[in-house]
């Protein structure tokens, strides 16, 4: 009997997190042929969701459906829990049919679920003059409830917390930590941030660290001190990369990635670097880095490519098809339905995702992992 494509479950989700580091089971660096990255989609709607199961089944990877909570909150009329159990929803849904791009089963879709970005409370309502929020306290009670609704889900298997911008370490450490033992409790991995990746993200802009001159066994060590502290199994530190809309190509610091890698796997905490602004980081990067560079998150081109997909469609086909000459792009687009752009909108990006894939060195992994 053939089995559906299907989320994975925590203890899968380990295991393929696992299989992303750049060294072996005796500590040696691996060839560049056994290297490879899980990629990591920050999805919107259905369009995404088609475009990863395509992607996922066609060359039998495991690939990870996330989103922020803003994210979730456009599946969910506002509400992040009930914009999570959509998506998972729709997740099993698509996955009982067959591809809408060249008839690609679904089948082999392997998923991996959960969140993104989960941040802290604001720590001071003004940095300058360090006055603390007084709701602080509360405002870390409604996170952590939120968390363990989240966490609850059966089809959550991973979720990430970032606590970078807070100025204390300790009280990263402390939040960080609590939901990774809340994580043991429900079958969920916990993926931590040490220090912020600049942009946008979720309308909130963060400032990336001061990278120039800094010590980069220092970083690394302060990072090791992180994981080990909090038991996070995936860890984000900035190297260079952003958020959003950016001009030009991002240029990482991968002589930081390295280090850590080397640095985590000699005190035995190796868990992936996870590059968050992976977006315009230059495909030669990502070919060479990639084991490097653990999970690879994507989000801008998504929303870039789905967006054209559908406007491209709206504004060259349906005003012949519709007789819809002389009203303007944006009234065209209001005008027709979400099933005529569907397609426009989801095959750009799995075409998108497919080149990932290649650079990532993906191809076949969730049959070597025996997921399949």
């Amino acid at each position: 009997m053939t089995q559906k494509a299907r989320i994975l479950t925590f203890e899968e989700t380990l295991e393929v997190l696992r299989s992303v580091s750049p060294f072996d089971e005796n500590g040696n660096p691996k060839d560049r042929k056994d290297r490879w990255g899980l990629l990591s989609i920050n999805s919107y709607g259905d369009e995404w969701i088609d475009a990863v199961l395509y992607s996922s089944a066609k060359h039998k990877t495991p690939i990870a459906v996330v989103s922020s909570p803003g994210g979730f909150k456009g599946w969910g009329a506002g509400d992040v829990i009930a914009g999570m159990m959509a998506a998972a929803a729709r997740l099993e849904i698509f996955g009982k049919r067959t591809g809408t791009f060249d008839g690609q089963s679904f089948d082999d879709a392997r998923i991996i679920f959960g969140g993104d970005h989960k941040d802290a409370p604001k720590y001071y309502l003004d940095p300058v003059k360090k006055e603390k929020n007084p709701n602080y306290e509360k405002e870390c009670d409604k996170l952590m409830a939120e968390a363990e609704e989240a966490m609850s889900m059966p089809e959550v298997s991973i979720y990430m917390f970032d606590g970078a911008h807070l100025p204390d370490l300790d009280e990263n450490i402390r939040i960080t930590k609590a939901l990774v033992e809340l994580g043991k409790k429900y079958g969920v991995a916990v993926e931590g941030e040490l220090t912020a990746t600049a942009g946008i993200e979720d309308g909130r802009e963060y400032k990336a660290e001061d990278l120039e001159g800094k010590s980069a066994e220092r970083y690394v060590g302060q990072i090791c001190d992180f994981i080990e502290a909090t038991g996070v199994v995936a860890i984000a530190f900035d190297v260079g990369s952003g958020h959003g809309r950016r001009v030009g190509e991002n240029i990482i610091r991968t002589d930081l990635v390295e280090i850590y890698c080397k640095e985590a796997n000699r005190r035995g905490c190796l868990v992936p670097f996870v590059l968050h602004g992976g977006t315009g980081v230059p495909d030669e990067t990502v070919r060479e880095y990639i084991g490097y560079l653990g999970k690879i998150n994507k989000a801008t081109i998504g929303k870039n490519l789905v967006t054209q997909g559908r406007l491209l469609f709206c504004c060259e086909h349906a005003r012949g098809i519709l007789g819809l000459e002389g009203i303007s792009d944006k009234e065209i687009y209001k005008a027709t339905k979400p099933g005529d752009h569907f397609l426009a909108g989801a095959l750009p990006l799995a075409r998108q995702i497919e080149e990932f894939v290649e650079l990532a060195n993906c191809e076949n992994r969730s049959v070597e992992l025996g997921l399949i």
